[in-house]
């Protein structure tokens, strides 16, 4: 899948970001998660004010994510803003696009993206092709 505005990151973030993306699929592989699981993706991006918050939420509306925004307590000022997927299929691949996609979208914004958490309890084993009902 080819992500419009992967051109424009910082090679050295998308290379951080994939790493930790990597090292979280892994982590997901040693706890059973297998290609083609069930789960939802928990995104989390910081916006540097409510204006830049409500525009990168807003554009996840239309793809069925459900938005929290919360301030920081750190006294930024900051916001953080997590994003919740509906249920989908789980892939190292997904996951690898699904993080430019967060990245263009914060870049787009004024943002940063922060990486992903995927909640094991909750991830339902692919169902076997062979099964009918």
């Amino acid at each position: 899948m080819e992500v419009q505005g992967r051109e424009a990151l910082e090679p050295d973030q998308r290379t951080v970001q994939y790493r930790l993306t990597e090292a979280l699929w892994s982590r997901l592989v040693e706890q059973g998660v297998r290609d083609g699981s069930q789960g939802q993706i928990e995104g989390f991006l910081f916006a540097p004010d409510e204006t830049a918050a409500a525009a990168v939420a807003a554009s996840y509306v239309n793809n069925g994510w459900l938005r929290e925004v919360d301030q920081l307590e750190d006294g930024s000022g900051r916001l953080r803003i997590k994003l919740v997927s509906k249920p989908v299929y789980l892939t190292r691949q997904a996951l690898l696009e699904l993080a430019d996609v967060m990245m263009v979208s914060a870049r787009h914004h004024g943002c940063a993206f922060d990486g992903f958490q995927i909640a094991v309890s909750a991830v339902r084993p692919p169902r076997p092709w062979w099964r009918f009902w």
